[in-house]
Formats: C-alpha cells, sequence, structure tokens
C-alpha cells in the first residue's frame, strides 16, 4: 500500500472504530444512506416487493 491507500486505511479505521464504540468524532455524523447496508431492510416488506418488482435493477440494487 502506498499514498492514498495507506491514509484511507486508517481514516477508515479510525472512523469504524469510533461507530462501534459508540462514538460521534467532530463534523462526522453517518452517512444518509447507512440504513440501505443494514441487513434488516430484507425484513421490511416494501423493499423486499421493490427488488422482487425489478426495481432495484434500475438503482443499481441486485
Amino acid at each position: 500500500m502506498t499514498g492514498v491507500g495507506l491514509m484511507s486505511s486508517a481514516a477508515s479505521g479510525h472512523l469504524l472504530a469510533a461507530h462501534v464504540m459508540g462514538e460521534t468524532l467532530e463534523g462526522c455524523g453517518l452517512a444518509n444512506h447507512v440504513d440501505a447496508f443494514l441487513p434488516s431492510r430484507f425484513e421490511d416488506q416494501a423493499y423486499v416487493d421493490f427488488l422482487s418488482d425489478g426495481g432495484g435493477a434500475a438503482c443499481g440494487q441486485v
């Protein structure tokens, strides 16, 4: 690893550790799209129906 990869890996680790510990870094909140990565989204029937109707393919959902 060199350059940007090396720098971003340390920053990513710092953000992940802060999130796991329940801390909030000054000026760094969670992104608005964080719910899109929760496994519980598959328990939402509207979301599952959206995917099964093919609507997800238009926006990158597989």
